[in-house]
């Protein structure tokens, strides 16, 4: 897996210490998207700013902790470490408590397939991984599972269907 840590794409600290979640209580993974036309960049060397300017809107529009996602995969290939796991996310409103949320630098674009090979295989490396390190918490949801959204996008829903099936 190509991780990039917060301290490689320039994270600023949280706000306070964050919430760890109960092992006990986790139930799976959640799936999101950025929804930017912005992330929809060639060059990777882009990608550590669209992390960033996430986390600079989440904390200072959103008033938020940190960063709401436990990592997020750009379309090269990369996991970016966001909140990590084991702490509470702030991306599933009402579910927070018993979700990782995983998010995908990208907007699903009708007829754009954005989500690319290496984006899928660094999705299916952090899922797999959270499985592993969470092995009671197998279930996989797209964010509209949650709440009335888009969220993740038609072509990651029909990923994660995929993706699910193979587990």
């Amino acid at each position: 897996m190509q991780f990039v840590s917060r301290q490689q794409w320039g994270a600023q600290p949280p706000k306070s210490e964050p919430d760890k979640l109960v092992v006990e209580d986790i139930l799976g993974q959640a799936l999101h998207y950025t929804a930017s036309n912005a992330d929809e960049k060639t060059h990777h060397t882009n990608c550590p700013g669209r992390v960033r300017a996430t986390q600079m809107f989440h904390m200072e529009e959103r008033q938020w902790n940190d960063i709401a996602y436990t990592h997020l995969v750009c379309k090269h290939g990369y996991v970016f470490e966001g909140r990590g796991w084991g702490v509470v996310p702030a991306a599933v409103e009402n579910h927070n408590q018993h979700y990782h949320s995983i998010c995908f630098l990208g907007d699903d674009t009708s007829n754009f397939d954005d989500v690319t090979i290496a984006g899928r295989r660094a999705l299916r490396q952090i899922l797999d991984r959270g499985m592993e390190l969470y092995p009671k918490a197998l279930l996989l949801h797209p964010h509209s599972f949650f709440n009335d959204t888009s969220c993740p996008g038609n072509q990651l829903r029909a990923w994660l269907v995929k993706f699910k099936a193979a587990v």
